[in-house]
């Protein structure tokens, strides 16, 4: 049981915008602001082709909400929403991304089934 909560506290399920900082949420709870631009993320983004070119944070996929340039976008970690956690749900909903953030993971799914 204790790995698998050492193992949350380093997925990142959640990155939100500031204007100098970004605030990144973790999957045990826990957030942090870094002194840093999302733009240093974005022009990271891996050259292969992946659906809405998500950006990588502690080495999981984040995906935009909406386009990368609106200052209310929010990334989220689709590949998180396997696990239903019922706190990453209430924070999707309270950030007013759920609805989009199912219809992005229903369609990030449907590519990966036409893909294998």
């Amino acid at each position: 049981m204790k790995s698998k909560l050492l193992l949350r506290s380093n997925v990142a399920i959640l990155v939100e915008r500031y204007y100098d900082s970004v605030k990144i949420y973790f999957g045990d709870g826990h957030c942090e602001v870094l002194d840093e631009k999302i733009e240093d993320y974005i022009g990271k983004e891996k050259s292969r082709a992946r659906y809405k070119a998500p950006i990588e944070v502690y080495g999981q996929f984040l995906y935009p909400t909406k386009d990368k340039k609106e200052k209310d976008c929010v990334w989220v970690n689709l590949d998180y929403l396997d696990n239903i956690d019922k706190n990453y749900i209430a924070m999707l909903k309270s950030k007013n991304v759920f609805d989009k953030t199912i219809k992005m993971f229903l369609k990030q799914k449907e590519i990966q089934f036409k893909n294998a």
